[in-house]
């Protein structure tokens, strides 16, 4: 079982699918069947106590018909936040590199 993380991307992000999941009117039960997961790690997952890995949110962004991109929105980092003074990318431009990588990366392998 994975650790509490509480880290606030963690938080932020299981707020958000408590939010998306909510105006959807699923339950956490729907939401678990969907995942092949139990109501437990749902609840674990909005609280931000477990985070949830990106195949799932892949999966969760499907469902809800979003970008995946729309559960970092509450990570509380600017939006604004793109390539800073020196160049460098920042804090919320990192995280969308990243996921964007993760999620070619996975579809790659589903065309392979």
């Amino acid at each position: 079982m994975p650790a509490f993380t509480g880290n606030k991307v963690d938080v932020a992000v299981g707020n958000r699918v408590r939010e998306l999941r909510i105006s959807a009117g699923l339950t956490q039960a729907d939401i678990a069947l969907y995942l092949s997961s139990t109501v437990s790690e749902i609840d674990r997952f909005e609280r931000g106590m477990t985070r949830i890995g990106i195949g799932r949110l892949g999966d969760l962004a499907i469902r809800f018909g979003v970008s995946v991109m729309t559960f970092f929105e509450l990570v509380g980092y600017p939006a604004e936040d793109g390539v800073n003074n020196s160049g460098t990318p920042g804090q919320a431009e990192r995280v969308r590199i990243l996921v964007r990588s993760i999620l070619m990366r996975a579809a790659q392998r589903v065309h392979d």
